[in-house]
């Protein structure tokens, strides 16, 4: 599914949820998922965002960027007054889990009943150099006609 830059989540550009909303089932699978897992049904009827993160800013290499992580966005945070931590009621909260394609992880929400949106890969330009053109001469740019009077 490709997806065009309409809603944010999570401060990224993804796919406004509705037009991009995986159903993984009607009520009554949920209900049934929900009875023999013992996952509320409130909790299946959440929406997992499945992306393929970006590499942080600290690595140069590209081995962590292969993987494909899900987690659940949410909508209530609030301040803890006596640590200062940020706490949440939400237990999928903390559940971030990565996969090692995007299939795998749609098929984990399907058997599993989670509604999902899939997030569209980022491309990434590589420029080839090498380390010698940090060392290369380049000429300073022709004079024109209106710089000869200053010479």
């Amino acid at each position: 599914v490709s997806t065009q830059s309409t809603g944010s989540a999570y401060g990224r550009q993804v796919a406004s949820i509705s037009d991009y909303k995986h159903q993984s089932g009607d009520a009554t699978r949920k209900a049934a998922l929900s009875s023999l897992t013992g996952t509320p049904v409130e909790q299946l009827q959440r929406t997992a965002l499945i992306n393929l993160p970006a590499k942080t800013a600290m690595q140069s290499g590209k081995d962590f960027s292969k993987t494909w992580k899900l987690s659940f966005p949410t909508a209530e945070q609030w301040r803890n007054p006596l640590m200062g931590w940020t706490s949440s009621s939400d237990p999928l909260v903390s559940m971030n889990l990565t996969f090692p394609s995007k299939e795998a992880a749609v098929n984990f929400c399907e058997e599993n009943g989670y509604d999902y949106v899939v997030e569209g890969e980022r491309s990434s330009s590589l420029v080839g150099k090498a380390y010698a053109d940090n060392y290369k001469y380049t000429p300073p740019p022709a004079k024109g006609p209106a710089d000869a009077d200053f010479d």
